[in-house]
C-alpha cells in the first residue's frame, strides 16, 4: 500500500468538528486533495445521508466512507453504535480491497 500524499495533521483544523475524531480527520484529510465537505455533516454515520453527495456501494478513491451506526467492518471492529464512523479512502487494490485512513 502507499499513499498519494503522506498526512500531516499539523496543519488540520478543528473548527466544525472535534479535534482528533473521525469527522474532524476526513474533513481535513479531504482538503489535502482539494475535496470541500460540509463543515456540519454531523457524526460519522450522518456523512451517507447528506443532499448533494453521490452516495454508492463501490469504493471510491480520495471519497468519504461512511459507516452506519454498529455496523462491522471487514469482520475486524464494529462503527460506533450510536455515532458511526467516517473515514477516508487512500487506496484501492484491483482485488476489491481497500485502504482507509481514520482518526477518532
Amino acid at each position: 500500500w502507499t499513499l498519494d500524499k503522506p498526512i500531516n495533521t499539523s496543519g488540520y483544523l478543528a473548527t466544525s468538528y472535534e479535534y482528533k475524531q473521525c469527522t474532524w480527520f476526513t474533513w481535513n484529510r479531504a482538503k489535502d486533495f482539494g475535496i470541500t465537505f460540509g463543515m456540519y455533516m454531523g457524526n460519522g454515520a450522518d456523512w451517507q445521508h447528506q443532499a448533494g453527495y453521490t452516495v454508492t456501494t463501490t469504493p471510491t478513491l480520495h471519497s468519504a466512507v461512511s459507516f452506519s451506526g454498529g455496523q462491522t467492518v471487514a469482520g475486524q471492529w464494529n462503527a460506533d453504535p450510536v455515532y458511526g464512523h467516517v473515514a477516508f479512502v487512500e487506496a484501492i487494490h484491483s482485488d476489491g480491497s481497500v485502504l482507509i485512513s481514520q482518526s477518532g
